[in-house]
């Protein structure tokens, strides 16, 4: 679809009153919620710069979660615990837990942060001078310039030719 036909589109929908009660509907949610792109980045940042050693004490074993900094436990992915037994029926016997954590993915989200701040890009962009668009003509100019006045080593001059 044509960028106009999707602006010509959009204004439609955005006339229809259930459109526009639901939009406002989820831009009220958004705001109850504080779902901004402020609190989206700091979030991410939890994440991408989580100390790996906070979720356990000196002897490797889990904090209680109710322990944990709230960075600490932003980074945290998800939690699974195994409930250990020996034995059948009434012989059944607990003897332990697994606890395992898994921590969020840090590179997605140190990868995430970094487009954001523009570390990362998809495309250069070239200017000419003071941000100006490169002139074409110029740059030919330039280069046939450059030639002329450094001719290759043993090479005939360009305008002998």
């Amino acid at each position: 679809m044509a960028p106009e036909t999707i602006t010509n589109e959009t204004y439609k929908l955005q006339q229809l009153p259930d459109i526009t009660a639901r939009i406002q509907e989820l831009e009220e949610l958004a705001r109850k919620r504080e779902v901004t792109a402020d609190r989206a980045i700091v979030e991410m940042a939890k994440i991408a710069f989580n100390d790996i050693a906070k979720p356990s004490t000196k002897t490797a074993n889990l904090k209680p979660i109710h322990e944990l900094d709230d960075d600490t436990a932003a980074a945290i992915g998800g939690i699974e615990v195994d409930e250990l037994s020996e034995g059948r029926g009434e012989d059944r016997e607990h003897i332990g837990r697994t606890l395992k954590i898994e921590i969020a993915d840090k590179k997605v989200a140190l990868d995430s942060l970094f487009k954001h701040l523009g570390l990362f890009t998809d495309k250069l962009e070239l200017t000419g001078k003071d941000g100006k668009p490169i002139e074409i003509l110029d740059a030919k100019v330039a280069l046939v310039r450059g030639v002329i006045q450094n001719p290759p080593a043993g090479g005939a001059d360009p305008e002998d030719q």
